[in-house]
């Protein structure tokens, strides 16, 4: 399931990279994507960000790639990184305001 989740993700940074005309082989975010986890657990940032962004520049840049497009390619992920946690976060608040019992936990 870690294998298949991590390669969804990998692919997500493929195609943020490839919608903003970063035209790179898939294995090389094969061998990005583990780094760029890491690296967004940096505790002091929000989720990562800006740590992210210079994180693609550094990277993409040694790759030839200009900063102006690794910065997107970074910032894009992002977004579309946010995007997809809202239906989360949404049933997360629904569950908050709503207030009911939940299944196998005991209120006291």
């Amino acid at each position: 399931m870690t294998f298949a989740v991590q390669t969804v993700r990998i692919l997500a940074i493929w195609a943020a990279a490839k919608a903003v005309g970063i035209d790179l082989d898939v294995r090389v975010y094969y061998v990005m994507g583990p780094l760029l986890f890491l690296v967004m657990l940096v505790p002091f940032t929000l989720n990562g960000f800006a740590v992210r962004e210079a994180f693609f520049v550094s990277f993409l840049g040694s790759l030839g790639v200009g900063a102006d497009q690794a910065f997107a390619a970074g910032f894009l992920y992002f977004l579309v990184t946010l995007l997809m946690s809202l239906p989360g976060g949404l049933v997360i608040v629904w569950e908050g305001l709503r207030g009911g019992k939940r299944p196998g936990i005991e209120h006291g």
